[in-house]
């Protein structure tokens, strides 16, 4: 039987603007306070434009998994370096009645499961322009996870996937979405309010004063 998420998840592409903006100021917080942000490796800035659009018509999870690393991986000032990936993701204007966090599940739920190797922040801007974060070493409730049919040859590795990071987590199957049909998680707007801003968790981490200055944006941001 396929359930109609109560919460459809819209797809942000990488151009989309307030994800852009979001990526520009993380990135100008982690500059000013020191840190060093290694160049992008994520599909869309690294391969070819063909090899893209392959990527993004096949839909094994192999293939998800590489067209939805991490935005950018962050080393932070000595003595006591440190290594971290951090992701920007941002809402679409769902509705005032949708407030609930949706964040593809197998990004989310690969960075929680390696999270003992190197941890990952997400940076997180609401529709009404809050801002969240989170630690994937440290993930809030995921209320409910959904597995749009289109990916139903794989659902045992999704659902698989999905408890494995998110235990007690609802999975549903989902007819379709309005958006890339990916499967996503929802975090409930109550969970939500709840957590931090990205800002306070970066600062316990990084040093306290800027260190490096820049009249702009890293080169390889668009």
């Amino acid at each position: 039987m396929m359930h109609i998420p109560d919460r459809p998840v819209i797809a942000i592409r990488p151009d989309h603007a307030p994800h852009v903006d979001l990526l520009h100021t993380v990135e100008r917080y982690l500059i000013d306070h020191g840190a060093t942000i290694l160049p992008s490796l994520c599909y869309h800035d690294v391969l070819p434009v063909e090899i893209q659009t392959r990527l993004k018509c096949c839909l094994h999870p192999s293939a998800h998994y590489l067209r939805t690393r991490a935005d950018r991986i962050v080393m932070t000032s000595e003595p006591e370096a440190r290594l971290f990936e951090y992701d920007v993701k941002t809402a679409a204007a769902r509705g005032a009645d949708q407030q609930d966090m949706c964040l593809e599940l197998t990004p989310t739920a690969c960075h929680v499961l390696l999270r003992h190797q190197i941890d990952c922040l997400f940076c997180y801007r609401h529709i009404d322009g809050r801002e969240y974060g989170f630690w994937c070493s440290d993930p809030p409730e995921v209320r409910s996870v959904f597995i749009p049919y289109r990916n139903h040859q794989f659902f045992d590795i999704y659902h698989s996937m999905a408890v494995s990071a998110f235990p007690g987590s609802n999975v549903r199957r989902i007819g379709s979405t309005r958006g890339s049909g990916d499967p996503f998680i929802v975090i409930d707007q109550s969970v939500l309010a709840t957590l931090s801003d990205w800002r306070s968790l970066l600062s316990a981490i990084l040093s306290p004063s800027s260190t490096l200055t820049s009249s702009g944006p890293p080169p390889w941001l668009p």
